[in-house]
């Protein structure tokens, strides 16, 4: 919910301004492919996921870009150990690309 109410409170302003923008919102790999034990967080993931690929179809011709950053649990985490290494820092750059002008 946290994801909506944060979007519909900044992208007024944002369009308003007309100089563009950037919404990054962050989900899970298990918003996309599910996982054992954890139902309700993979379903929130995934309207996260969702959410933001229609907002930026309804924004895109606005200047203003909407993505999803959706790592991999670590290996060692309690949802069964399904992942990647623990440890890199692959996460914190992503959106540094996203945002950037390159």
């Amino acid at each position: 919910r946290s994801v909506f109410l944060v979007t519909r409170r900044v992208l007024p302003a944002m369009l308003e301004r007309g100089d563009g923008g950037r919404i990054i919102s962050t989900a899970s790999e298990l918003g996309i492919k599910g996982g054992g034990n954890c139902a309700a967080y993979a379903a929130a993931k995934a309207g996260v996921i969702t959410f933001t690929r229609c907002l930026a179809l309804e924004i895109g011709d606005k200047n203003v870009t909407a993505n999803v950053v959706a790592p991999a649990p670590p290996l060692d985490d309690e949802a069964g150990g399904e992942g990647r290494a623990s440890g890199g820092d692959d996460e914190e750059s992503v959106p540094l690309l996203i945002t950037s002008d390159w």
